[in-house]
């Protein structure tokens, strides 16, 4: 009796040791994000970013709507003086800085019109939610309202027209960007004939929307000559 109670004491020290040693080290096991995509590889963390492609286009400095909107300027003194000169060679060099002035990076005709463009876009966007609001809000005068219905479309199609010059630039299709843009000023023009004789809730819009065109208009024309393509 004594010999069997000694041979399971035995037993059970050779089992619980065998159980710790093939505990590992660093037992926490991390548990899968159920909103990763199961395409995904992982990423080392020591491994470095991947280059931008030649397609990506720098975004417009952070902030820019709210400066174009508030004219406040953006240029520091420290701007790049490339994207200066090229400002200073459009109809409103004030907007053109403002929009671009903190941009430092390529200064290639091509990328920094594409900057503008997109700054037009965003702007656009700001334009049409705002003129929707303003139109169904409760509040608003009646003789505004009829008025912020025709700007909001008058917004809509400058969206258009803006994302279309934006599309047309990598083929560097002076043209169609120039028809484009021309259209943004046209239609522009239909919002402040809306608003004619009465005071515009969206004037400012308005405003900056046919500068930033037209600034955008001279840049075409600049990439025109530096690419020597005819119009």
């Amino acid at each position: 009796m004594e010999f069997k109670s000694i041979f399971i004491f035995f037993t059970l020290l050779f089992f619980n040791s065998a159980n710790a040693a093939c505990v590992p080290r660093n037992n926490s096991t991390s548990s899968p994000n159920p909103h990763a995509s199961r395409n995904l590889k992982p990423v080392s963390p020591s491994a470095a970013p991947l280059p931008p492609t030649a397609q990506s286009c720098p975004a417009p400095a952070l902030g820019v709507t709210d400066a174009v909107l508030k004219g406040l300027p953006q240029a520091t003194g420290n701007e790049n003086p490339e994207i200066k000169k090229i400002c200073d060679a459009t109809v409103y060099p004030d907007v053109c800085l403002t929009t671009l002035g903190r941009y430092n990076g390529p200064s290639d005709m091509p990328t920094v019109l594409g900057i503008a463009i997109q700054a037009g876009t965003d702007l656009s966007k700001a334009a049409v939610d705002t003129a929707d609001r303003l139109a169904t809000q409760p509040g608003t005068p009646p003789g505004q309202t009829a008025s912020l219905k025709d700007c909001k479309e008058s917004y809509d199609d400058v969206l258009y027209s803006f994302q279309n010059a934006h599309d047309s630039l990598p083929a560097k299709d002076i043209r169609t960007m120039n028809t484009m843009l021309s259209a943004v000023v046209s239609n522009v023009g239909d919002c402040m004939d809306a608003f004619e004789g009465k005071d515009s809730p969206v004037s400012t819009f308005s405003d900056k929307l046919q500068k930033m065109a037209s600034n955008c208009i001279s840049m075409v024309s600049h990439l025109n000559v530096t690419s020597n393509l005819l119009i």
